[in-house]
């Protein structure tokens, strides 16, 4: 079955006696809440990776979990869309992920960046108009969040995208903050989010919706 699964690997033996040093380093506790998933005794480990099993039993690297999102029924790269913006040189700092918006379906792209230099409205459109020709309408992020300090990092130095999608828009009093509305970048206001939060608007391209007065 080459389907892509989970890189969740399912153990037949306990978690207190796994004999292959390539699985896992250290010890589980005996408590460890990972067992008897499928069928009573089992264990299992959750990397956080997404693998593909090949014809030939073995399991290879996809992408790490987060790294892709769904949006109106696609899938959205994070790692490719970040690409794309480094393509650019404008940014010191670039991190892609989605959040969730009241009636639309999956998560909507947001890219937090740390620009070398102020995005001007007319920078933002030439951004706008760079990313249309590298990247599929959906992929295009529809939040920008624009950083003024470096990203807070892990003890391995990944920038923190988990806080960071669950931060959402709800910093845009202390950040700039801008969302692609009516085909280009507008200063996402309080009002803009009341308007996300009440009856909602369309995002994207479409040359109506969202009211900045």
């Amino acid at each position: 079955d080459s389907s892509l699964t989970h890189s969740t690997l399912q153990l037949r033996a306990t978690m207190s006696a796994i004999r292959h040093p390539c699985l896992i380093m250290g010890q589980c506790p005996s408590n460890f809440e990972g067992r008897n998933t499928r069928s009573p005794g089992d264990s299992w480990w959750r990397s956080g990776d997404l693998l593909r099993r090949t014809e030939d039993g073995f399991f290879t690297f996809v992408e790490r979990l987060g790294d892709s999102f769904r949006w109106n029924g696609e899938n959205v790269s994070s790692v490719e869309v970040e690409s794309v913006l480094h393509a650019t040189g404008w940014f010191l700092e670039v991190v892609v992920y989605g959040v969730p918006v009241l009636r639309h379906a999956g998560k909507v792209g947001m890219a937090s960046v740390l620009p070398k230099r102020e995005l001007t409205p007319a920078r933002l459109q030439e951004l706008l108009a760079f990313l249309e020709k590298e990247l599929a309408p959906f992929a295009i992020p529809h939040f920008l969040r624009i950083a003024t300090v470096p990203h807070e990092t892990t003890s391995t130095l990944k920038i923190k995208k988990a806080a960071l999608a669950e931060e959402g828009f709800s910093r845009i009093d202390t950040l700039a903050h801008y969302v692609l509305c009516r085909g280009e970048y507008l200063p996402l206001t309080q009002t803009l989010v009341k308007q996300l939060h009440g009856e909602g608007f369309p995002l994207g391209f479409r040359k109506m919706g969202c009211r900045t007065g």
